[in-house]
């Protein structure tokens, strides 16, 4: 890629989760996030996505076939001088049209603090709003530092 003076590199950047590329990312990111506090099946999606990664060649022309999904589901990466340092997953209902599921919201402890969960949330809060939701629910424990940034941003217990 060349790199002219009017167009300045982009080294933090929000983009679509690729299973295919950044699935071991992040199944590192969300157990450093979410280590201590995830129960059993949390652990077997974090196992699930490292399978998923190791196994990518043989999951591809699956996934082709049969349009599933990766483990951890669509999703968004914050990529900061090449390395995803955040990870969002937002889910739309099957059952409730117009209701959406925001999970997974995590980044690296290096790097929190810096606004990208608030930048993740507002474009995934955009994309439910472009594709006409009605309601976004997400879970977080009540001692989470994630609470006040959910708050700003509108959401109700």
């Amino acid at each position: 890629m060349v790199i002219s003076p009017t167009m300045p590199a982009q080294k933090n950047k929000i983009r679509p989760m690729d299973p295919f590329r950044d699935m071991r990312a992040l199944a590192d990111l969300l157990e450093l996030a979410f280590g201590e506090v995830l129960d059993s099946s949390g652990r077997q999606m974090i196992r699930e996505a490292r399978s998923w990664a190791s196994a990518r060649y043989l999951y591809q022309p699956l996934q082709l076939l049969t349009g599933s999904m990766s483990p951890l589901g669509p999703g968004f990466v914050w990529v900061k001088d090449d390395k995803i340092v955040g990870h969002t997953t937002l889910i739309r209902s099957n059952r409730r049209p117009g209701v959406w599921q925001i999970a997974n919201v995590a980044v690296h402890p290096q790097y929190q603090r810096q606004g990208i969960a608030s930048e993740l949330m507002k474009h995934v809060l955009e994309l439910v709003r472009r594709k006409d939701g009605r309601l976004v629910a997400l879970q977080v424990r009540r001692e989470s530092a994630a609470v006040g940034l959910y708050d700003k941003l509108g959401f109700e217990a």
